[in-house]
This record gives structure tokens, sequence and C-alpha cells, in this order.
């Protein structure tokens, strides 16, 4: 059977599924949807659409039109959280497909009823973060601390190029978000800049001292201010350009416009050849 890897959805905050009806023989890439029946809740159809006598006969006939049933994922995972613990990886830059496999399906592995290998050992992500070894040094003062029952990371403003949390630690941790890490995003701490770890191998990371603190991320991508330089600059350029033309709007060297038709006294026929009386 076709597996997918649900902890991937529920990490990413998943909270919904849209899935076909028809399992075919779970083999198919599109219909092997059986690891997100756990923990799940059907929305749509309602569980009373098919009551009443015709109900079978209105099953078969919803199925044949709409393929497709709506689930509420009651496993998903919050958008932000805390943890103390870190396992620390090779940078992702540069490696191949197999050096990443490994560590990714050592996040994602479950231990579920379509999953299970005894040797692996399940890691539960809301007290663990898998950090780039080069970051180890800058994160040894957050980690290995003990978690504190007034932890908490809560989103407070979320948009595509903002998002604010609020936070509260007994202890230093580090909290994860979990939004792409890409280039051209920036934090504040309470107003001054943090760096960003990798966290995940794809989510943000903040390293954050005990106490109460607010995160802030925005999105300043290198091509924002490329953009705002160039069109800066070209507005400058039109600006002295419309001032000069409106200061000098004929340039003396070319003078007003000469008729040529030789109908006027001044024009270049009367020089040439005079003004006949």
């Amino acid at each position: 059977m076709v597996y997918h890897p649900r902890r991937s959805y529920d990490l990413w905050n998943t909270r919904y599924f849209v899935l076909p009806v028809h399992p075919g023989d779970w083999a198919q890439e599109h219909r092997g949807y059986a690891s997100f029946l756990q923990e799940t809740e059907v929305i749509y159809p309602k569980a009373d659409a098919f009551s009443g006598p015709k109900g079978k006969e209105l099953q078969r006939e919803l199925l044949e039109r709409e393929d497709f049933q709506i689930l509420r994922n009651k496993a998903a995972y919050p958008r932000a959280w805390v943890v103390h613990r870190a396992r620390y990886l090779e940078r992702i830059v540069g490696l191949g497909r197999k050096e990443r496999q490994g560590p990714m399906e050592e996040m994602l592995y479950p231990d579920d009823a379509f999953w299970k290998e005894p040797s692996r050992r399940v890691h539960d992500p809301t007290q663990i973060a898998w950090v780039e070894a080069d970051d180890a040094a800058n994160l040894a003062a957050f980690m290995n601390t003990n978690p504190g029952p007034n932890d908490s990371a809560t989103i407070t403003s979320y948009g595509p190029q903002r998002v604010v949390l609020d936070v509260a630690l007994d202890e230093p941790g580090l909290v994860v978000l979990a939004d792409v890490y890409y280039p051209g995003w920036r934090l504040t701490i309470d107003g001054r800049p943090a760096p960003i770890y990798r966290a995940n191998r794809l989510m943000r990371g903040a390293a954050v001292t005990s106490g109460k603190h607010r995160l802030v991320y925005t999105y300043h991508p290198r091509s924002f201010r490329v953009g705002t330089w160039t069109t800066t600059a070209g507005l400058a350029a039109l600006f002295v350009l419309a001032v000069g033309c409106f200061r000098h709007p004929v340039s003396p060297r070319i003078g007003p416009p000469r008729n040529t038709s030789g109908d006027d006294p001044e024009g270049p026929l009367a020089r040439d050849v005079g003004v006949i009386d």
C-alpha cells in the first residue's frame, strides 16, 4: 500500500484533509490515504447525510458525482511551540538525497499502525528540535534546560510578511515556528535584532531567554531593497529631468521653429532674395 508520512502534515499544522472517497486498492499514489484516517473527524459529507430509507442510494449518487471527503485533523501540531532539547545534524546545504532522507525519517517516524520498525526510536518534535551542528555553540545556553509549566508561544498577529508571537519561558529554550525557513526573513526579540536558526530542516527557530518576550518576524528580501533603490533612483532622475525641462523649455541652440513656406517676411526666403516692394 502507499503510505504518506502523516506526521509531516501534522507538523505543519495541517487542519483539514481533502481526500478521495474510493481508496481503490490502496496502492495508488493519489488514493493511498490510509494514514490520514486516524485521529480525524469527518465533516463532509455530514454523518446524517445518508440516513433514511434512501440513504444508500443517496450515498452512491454522491460518490459517483463527488469523489471527495473532508476530514478535520485532530492531531495537528500548534503553529508555534517551545523545546529545550536538540539533535544536531549536518548542514542540509550540499547534502545528497540519501543523506537528507535519514534525518527526515527520524523526525517523521510515528510508530503508528502502518509504519512500524522496531529498530527505530520515536522522537517527539514538540520536545526536541533538529538543528544544524554549526549552531551548536550559539544554542548551548538555550538547550538542555527544563520545560516549565508556564512555557507558551502564542501567535498574536499573522500575515504574509509579518508574524508576531508572544512567548513565555520558565527557562531558556528554542521557540519553533512552523513557517518555512527562507532568506529575507528577519527577527527581532523585544525590538532587538536576533538570529533565525534552521529548525527541523525547514522551520524557523528563535533562541529565547527566560521570561516574557515578543518576537516579530518580518520579510525584507534583498530583491525588495534593490527594487526600492532602483525605483527611487529612477524617480529622482525623472524629477531632475522634469525640473530642467520646466526651467528651460526650449534649447537656445535650437531656437524657435522656422517658417520654411516662404510667406514670412522674416523667413529664409526674405533673407536670401530680399523683399520686393
